[in-house]
């Protein structure tokens, strides 16, 4: 992953300024809410920001994708995959490769981190495990 867009992710996610949804990158909120964003998402949403060539489509898809990264996305961020594993200890023992996406969701019980995990603990985890 490209040092510089990981900063940036890592910030995004531990700055409070996203908050956690689960099972798409981005849940449109109301009139009175902000969106929900999956850790992916906030990458997404990063994306947008800086080059200005997506945008969210119904709130919630880029590029008629809502639940992993775009190959833009994948080519701009420096990852190699549309949902980034980890290889971490699992909860019940030994060490396992998980995908982000599934952690962010809570479907995947990685040792130390709670069932839904908070950004920062995502954050953390992609600090750790992921190169860049």
């Amino acid at each position: 992953m490209k040092t510089d867009i990981k900063q940036k992710w890592l910030e995004a996610l531990r700055s409070g300024k996203y908050r956690k949804g689960t099972g798409q990158l981005r849940e449109q909120g109301s009139k009175t809410t902000k969106p929900r964003y999956c850790c992916l998402g906030v990458l997404c949403d990063l994306y947008i920001k800086e080059t200005g060539k997506a945008k969210w489509e119904n709130g919630k898809t880029i590029e008629n994708q809502e639940s992993f990264l775009t190959n833009k996305v994948m080519r701009w961020s420096g990852l190699l995959r549309s949902n980034p594993k980890v290889f971490v200890e699992s909860s019940w023992g030994g060490k396992e490769l998980f995908f982000l996406a599934d952690i962010n969701d809570g479907e995947s019980l990685v040792k130390g981190l709670n069932v839904l995990p908070s950004f920062k603990e995502i954050a953390n985890l992609i600090e750790e495990k992921i190169k860049g």
